[in-house]
């Protein structure tokens, strides 16, 4: 039913759908790990294209009309990068006006996850190393979340350190992981990845941790290749 949930959603001027990419579940903490960082990412450019903004796509589930791909040339202004013409593309042509979303269960498509942590990381790396050619509003959209996540938990952390007031810091870390909670539980439906939604308090500064360390690691690498 994939491609009758996805063609639905096209219309006069829609020209482009964004769908959900999941990935199979395996019982392996690597893998659970994944599956929460795709939703996660998916969260994000939903939630960016349902406000008028939409940046990337991913191509294991994405449509876009023949023509709007060719008055724009295609894939052509990205052949001198590794990988992510897909993603690019969507970056260059989408808007407030041409993109929409796909959010049936139907349209979600389950590919193979990287099955170890070198390969996981190296993929990482590779999404990273598109994302420099971002639109530079994207970018500090991007960069701005990030930075905030990060100054969260650094801040959390120095303040148990060296607070008195340990009670109020956690009775407001507890209000912080309710609310997200909530969101997450609201999202793991729309998804459908419930078997997530009881690790997400733990998943998320872990992921915070482990996508820092991958900028990070990028800093001192010159090139990425796809293998």
């Amino acid at each position: 039913r994939w491609l009758v949930r996805m063609s639905e959603c096209f219309s006069d001027n829609k020209n482009i759908v964004l769908g959900y990419g999941k990935y199979e579940m395996h019982n392996t903490f690597l893998n659970s790990l994944i599956r929460f960082e795709t939703m996660h990412t998916a969260i994000q450019y939903f939630s960016y294209a349902l406000a008028g903004i939409p940046y990337m796509g991913v191509g294991r589930n994405l449509a876009y009309k023949k023509e709007l791909f060719y008055l724009n040339n295609g894939f052509s202004k990205h052949y001198n990068i590794p990988s992510g013409d897909d993603d690019l593309f969507i970056n260059s042509v989408a808007n407030a006006q041409n993109t929409t979303i796909c959010l049936h269960h139907e349209a979600h498509t389950i590919s193979s996850p990287p099955k170890t942590w070198s390969t996981w990381f190296k993929q990482k790396l590779r999404h990273v190393s598109t994302g420099k050619y971002y639109k530079i509003k994207h970018k500090l959209l991007l960069s701005s979340y990030h930075f905030f996540n990060i100054s969260f938990w650094g801040t959390f952390i120095a303040l148990c350190v060296l607070s008195n007031n340990l009670y109020l810091i956690l009775s407001l870390f507890l209000i912080k992981s309710v609310l997200y909670m909530y969101l997450m539980y609201k999202n793991t439906k729309i998804f459908n990845e419930k078997k997530l939604f009881g690790l997400s308090v733990f998943y998320e500064p872990l992921l915070t941790m482990t996508i820092g360390t991958i900028y990070i690691f990028k800093l001192f690498l010159k090139t990425t290749k796809w293998k």
